[in-house]
C-alpha cells in the first residue's frame, strides 16, 4: 500500500512537471490525507532551559526577597507566641498568694508558692523576653505596675497587722506567711521595676519586719516572749466572797465547762444575780468569779471571767467565759 502511494505522489510530480497542467486525477491525488499531512507547518523547537550554576550572574533577588518575607512572618509568629507568654507570667505575678492559714499544711503551700514566685520573677527577669518591644510589654507591665502600687502603698499598714498577730490574738504562723508573701512579691518589684524608688522602700520594710524573728520558730517563739510580757501585767481581782460552800458552787460550774484545764484559784466578784425569760419571769440566778486556771500539759495559766446559773434548784453550770492569759506566779 505505502508503495501504490509512493508511485502515485511520483507520477504526479511528473505529470505536473512535463504537462504544466494538473490532470483531474492528479487534482484528486493533491487532496489526499497523505498530501495534506505534509503541507502541515512544523512545530518549532523548545529551547532549553539554561541551568544555573553556581558563582553565576543569574539574577535571584526575587528568591531572596520572598526568603525575607517568610523569615519576617517566622519571627512575628515567634514574637506572638513570646507575647502571650510574657502576658501570662505577669498575670501570674500580678495575681496574690493565698495566705488564709487554718492549720500547718497550709505553711507547706504558701512557702511552695513563694518559692515558685520568685522562681517567675527570675523568668521574666531574664533574657528571655528580650526580644519584645515596648509595646509588647505596656499593657502587661501596667496591669503588674499597678497591683505592685498597691502592695506598696499599704505594706504599712500589712506589717502592722501581721505584728499584731504576735501579741494575743492571732497565730504566729499567719504573721510569718504575710510578711513572707509581701516581702517575696516586693522583692520582684524591685527586680522588674528597679526605677520605683516605692518598691524598694517598701520591699527594705517588709524585709525588716521579716527580719526581727528570721524564721518561722522565731515568729512562734516572738509571740510567746510577747505573750508573757503581757500576761505579767495581768492580776486577779479581789473576791467579795470567800466562803466555801459560795467557791464549791463555782467548781461545780466549772466541770460543765469542758475545759480541761486545773483551777488553781476562784475569786468571787460579784454577788447574786437574777436572769429572766422573755415574758420577764425568772428562771435562774447568776453569779460572776475570777478563775485561773493551768494546762498541766504546757504549764500554761489562763485567767477566766466566769458567769455561773442556778436555774429552779437545779446544779449550778456555766453560762458564759471568757479568757486571757496571765503570768501563773501572778496567781495568789
Amino acid at each position: 500500500m505505502a508503495l501504490r502511494l509512493l508511485l502515485g505522489c511520483t507520477l504526479f510530480s511528473t505529470s505536473a512537471l512535463v504537462g504544466g497542467a494538473v490532470s483531474p486525477a492528479s487534482s484528486a491525488q493533491a487532496d489526499s490525507p497523505l498530501v495534506a499531512a505534509q503541507s502541515f507547518p512544523k512545530l518549532p523547537r523548545v529551547p532549553r532551559v539554561p541551568q544555573i550554576r553556581p558563582g553565576s550572574d543569574v539574577d535571584t533577588s526575587g528568591e531572596r526577597e520572598q526568603q525575607s518575607r517568610d523569615d519576617q512572618r517566622q519571627r512575628s509568629r515567634g514574637n506572638a507566641d513570646l507575647a502571650r507568654e510574657y502576658r501570662q507570667e505577669t498575670a501570674m505575678l500580678a495575681y496574690p498568694i493565698n495566705t488564709n492559714w487554718s492549720s500547718e499544711a497550709d505553711n507547706t503551700r504558701i512557702e511552695q508558692a513563694v518559692a515558685e514566685y520568685l522562681e517567675r520573677i527570675d523568668r521574666v527577669a531574664s533574657e528571655r523576653f528580650n526580644a519584645l518591644s515596648p509595646n509588647e510589654r505596656n499593657s502587661s507591665d501596667a496591669t503588674l505596675r499597678a497591683h505592685y502600687d498597691t502592695l506598696a502603698q499599704t505594706a504599712d499598714r500589712e506589717i502592722a497587722w501581721a505584728l499584731q498577730k504576735l501579741g494575743q490574738i492571732g497565730v504566729a504562723d499567719s504573721a510569718y506567711n504575710d510578711l513572707l508573701v509581701l516581702d517575696a512579691a516586693m522583692q520582684g518589684a524591685v527586680r522588674l521595676y528597679p526605677e520605683v524608688a516605692a518598691y524598694q522602700e517598701a520591699q527594705d520594710k517588709a524585709s525588716a519586719a521579716l527580719g526581727q524573728f528570721g524564721s518561722r520558730a522565731g515568729a512562734n517563739e516572738k509571740k510567746e516572749e510577747n505573750a508573757l510580757a503581757a500576761a505579767r501585767k495581768v492580776r486577779m481581782p479581789p473576791p467579795v466572797d470567800t466562803s466555801s460552800a459560795s467557791v464549791r458552787q463555782f467548781r461545780q460550774a466549772w466541770a460543765t465547762s469542758g475545759i480541761p484545764w486545773t483551777i488553781r484559784k476562784i475569786h468571787i466578784t460579784s454577788g447574786w444575780g437574777v436572769r429572766r425569760n422573755a415574758l420577764g419571769a425568772i428562771i435562774g440566778r447568776t453569779r460572776d468569779a475570777s478563775i485561773a486556771a493551768q494546762d498541766q500539759a504546757t504549764g500554761r495559766c489562763n485567767l477566766y471571767d466566769f458567769t455561773m446559773i442556778i436555774e429552779n434548784g437545779a446544779s449550778p453550770r456555766r453560762l458564759a467565759h471568757s479568757t486571757r492569759r496571765i503570768a501563773c506566779e501572778n496567781i495568789p
